[in-house]
């Protein structure tokens, strides 16, 4: 309630700001736009942090279905293969042949989506990404590509993320979930906050190991369930 009615008062006299702006460029000489630019950029900006921060604020229900994680990996990589391509970074897919279980499709994607940017920004020079796709069907076994034919508590499935970019330092790992806080000069600091809210919804975990100069791996286990 206290995002949304943040957002409502900002967000009006935001508004009037961007109208009186673009009035005033009609005014402008020519080659003096950039000012105009600028402050249009800028509410822009202040636009998307309260649209982010009242949807990290929503009361959030699940609308679970029977997704196949594989497609909507490989959904999420056709849609960021152009700046792979042109960042020179490397992916390298380990799926096993089926992993259907109960997501909400548009959340959980949100989720990855978040973490494979990361990883993408996190390697400005190039390197490897690597997305894999594995099952814990009991209790302390190792990751498996084989199905779990029984469903029990412990059946989870598990996917790992990890990139070879910058990493990250003592510091920026205990905050990393912390709302508002990033490294990022243009970032929000709300992404990794929001992953962690929509693995928590889906009663799963969600972990992060890395060392500064050799990477970062986000490792995501839910619980295994069947749509009734």
């Amino acid at each position: 309630e206290m995002s949304a009615q943040i957002a409502h008062e900002i967000r009006n006299p935001l508004q009037k700001i961007l109208t009186g702006v673009e009035y005033l460029r009609d005014y402008c000489e020519p080659g003096n736009e950039t000012v105009i630019d600028v402050v249009s950029k800028g509410v822009s900006s202040i636009n998307e942090v309260i649209t982010r921060m009242v949807e990290y604020g929503k009361t959030t229900l699940l609308n679970l279905q029977d997704i196949e994680i594989n497609n909507m990996v490989e959904g999420i990589i056709s849609g960021i293969q152009s700046r792979l391509n042109s960042a020179n970074i490397k992916l390298a897919k380990d799926f096993p042949d089926k992993a259907r279980m109960a997501l909400d499709p548009v959340r959980f994607r949100q989720a990855l989506q978040n973490i494979i940017d990361n990883a993408i920004d996190a390697m400005p020079n190039g390197g490897k990404l690597k997305v894999s796709v594995s099952f814990l069907c009991e209790d302390k076994n190792r990751p498996s590509k084989t199905v779990c034919t029984v469903i029990n508590p412990f059946s989870m499935v598990e996917i790992k993320i990890s990139d070879t970019g910058t990493g990250m330092n003592t510091e920026a790992m205990e905050k990393l979930f912390t709302p508002f806080y990033t490294t990022k000069v243009n970032g929000f600091g709300l992404g990794l906050a929001m992953v962690k809210k929509i693995i928590d919804l889906h009663k799963g975990e969600v972990s992060v190991n890395s060392n500064i100069g050799t990477g970062t791996e986000v490792t995501i286990r839910v619980p295994m369930k069947i749509v009734t």
